[in-house]
């Protein structure tokens, strides 16, 4: 008996083992001079830039805006999180 709750407490241990759930959030840190007043987009969450430059989103692509225009579109994410603008698809630079 105790052989038979032994291997059923083995088998619920290795099938929780295989049911590992992961992170869906890609963090990221957006490399620019400012970072004030920068927001982003990516599905339906849109929030702006941390101090750091730091963002989340759970699928891509993620649009950056400044003043409420496009500023460019990554993607994907590097391994080390860091976007610089280089990065961006369709970067816009806008003269001022």
């Amino acid at each position: 008996m105790k052989r038979y709750y032994l291997a059923i407490i083995v088998i619920a241990y290795i099938m929780l083992g295989c049911t590992k759930v992961e992170n869906s959030q890609k963090v990221g840190y957006l490399i620019t001079p400012s970072k004030n007043d920068i927001y982003y987009k990516c599905g339906n969450k849109e929030a702006i830039l941390n101090r750091d430059g730091k963002f989340s989103c759970a699928s891509f692509p993620v649009a950056f805006y400044l003043d409420g225009n496009e500023m460019g579109v990554i993607n994907s994410l590097h391994k080390d999180g860091f976007v610089f603008p280089q990065d961006m698809e369709n970067i816009t630079i806008a003269s001022r």
